[in-house]
């Protein structure tokens, strides 16, 4: 399995520090094996974004937005 940046990370902290989020773009290869032994390979590109917010002290996600695209060209 191959899990990498496409784009580096995008991070943000309000100034109140009371919400963030963060953004990512990741490629992500996996490699299986088939019946008989046979490898299969699946790549996919996926971007999210994470919306924290801190309640009592603690950053808690309150909302992911998430898509893949598979890979045209492997």
């Amino acid at each position: 399995m191959e899990w990498d940046d496409i784009t580096p990370p995008i991070i943000r902290v309000s100034d109140d520090a009371t919400m963030a989020f963060v953004i990512v773009h990741k490629k992500v290869r996996l490699l299986s094996k088939e019946e008989g032994g046979k490898e299969s390979e699946e790549v996919e590109v996926f971007a999210w974004l994470t919306i924290y917010r801190k309640v009592d002290g603690k950053w808690k996600v309150t909302s992911i937005a998430s898509t893949s695209t598979p890979e045209v060209d492997k």
